[in-house]
């Protein structure tokens, strides 16, 4: 599905999945308003012009950061049009529908970077928080069902001591069910959010 007016010839590629395994991947992914803007194409390609209104910058400073999105592989430009004149407008299009961070170098990463980190945890949190308000005042949520029921908010957390076999179970069961939580474009469907945060903590919970 394209919006904003542009046509359907573009060279949409989108992945299911893309897996960051680079430090300075890492880097361009987490930052704020980088990811913003990848939020922005998420759903159709989109010209830096479109762009810039979306995240709230000014059109000369989204060139660069759209420039570093696409060199790191977050973006890829998608189609050219032609404008007014003898311009010719750029579309950049997301990669993939999902990321993720290889273990190796969440294992690996020191500590400058688990700042990067957690500035990619508070900004999901965020989003989520964002998006359930949003919800709830748009009457998309209903507050007063509960889940199953589609229109309900699930939000839960709960602590469970596992071995090491239960945790790799659950890793992989979650694993299948975000690969099931895909994105769909059929028109006259509500839109689902899904944030996941499954981790250890260590054999003692924290400020006990």
């Amino acid at each position: 599905m394209v919006h904003d007016g542009a046509s359907d010839d573009f060279n949409i590629q989108i992945k299911d999945e893309y897996t960051i395994r680079d430090l300075d991947t890492l880097k361009t992914f987490c930052d704020p308003l980088r990811h913003k803007i990848m939020r922005a194409v998420a759903d159709a390609p989109r010209t830096t012009s479109q762009i810039a209104p979306l995240v709230g910058i000014k059109e000369r400073n989204t060139y660069y950061h759209v420039g570093l999105l696409q060199r790191a592989g977050l973006i890829y430009l998608a189609g050219e049009r032609h404008g007014a004149g003898a311009i010719t407008e750029k579309y950049y299009h997301i990669i993939a529908r999902s990321f993720r961070i290889e273990s190796d170098l969440l294992r690996l990463a020191p500590t400058a970077e688990h700042a990067h980190l957690e500035l990619r945890m508070s900004e999901i949190f965020d989003e989520a928080q964002s998006d359930v308000r949003y919800g709830l005042n748009g009457g998309a949520i209903r507050a007063d069902e509960q889940p199953p029921h589609p229109l309900s908010a699930l939000i839960d957390r709960r602590l469970a001591r596992l071995s090491p076999q239960d945790a790799e179970r659950f890793y992989r069961q979650i694993d299948a069910l975000l690969s099931a939580f895909e994105h769909d474009e059929a028109h006259g469907k509500n839109f689902y959010a899904l944030s996941v945060v499954l981790h250890p903590i260590g054999t003692d919970l924290p400020n006990a």
